[in-house]
């Protein structure tokens, strides 16, 4: 897959078959399953959501990287998308997501 997992994983960014702008036009799209898909793709997905963060809460920088894992971690606990993990296999169950209305 797309993504690590293990204990050593604390949040998933899954980055699999994304559908990901392609310069060519306003339109085109990079191939699905291409470049646009793997872990090191996952990387910018966690980097635009603490961007998303910050840009929403002025706050935010005043509490540290603390308080921005925090923030991602009660996002992702409350993610209502959150697929069915196999229990055997996965010990983390959190999955990045940004809330349409974060704050």
């Amino acid at each position: 897959l797309g993504s690590n997992f293990g204990a050593a994983v604390s949040i998933w960014a899954p980055a699999w078959k994304l559908k990901v702008a392609h310069g060519s036009s306003t339109t085109a799209y990079r191939p699905i399953g291409g470049v646009s898909s793997g872990t090191s793709f996952a990387a910018p997905l966690v980097a635009a959501a603490v961007a998303r963060l910050l840009e929403r809460n002025n706050s935010m920088p005043a509490t540290g990287p603390g308080g921005v894992w925090q923030t991602l971690k009660n996002w992702a606990d409350g993610n209502p998308n959150t697929p069915d993990f196999d229990e055997s296999t996965v010990t983390n169950k959190r999955l990045l997501y940004i809330p349409y209305n974060e704050q």
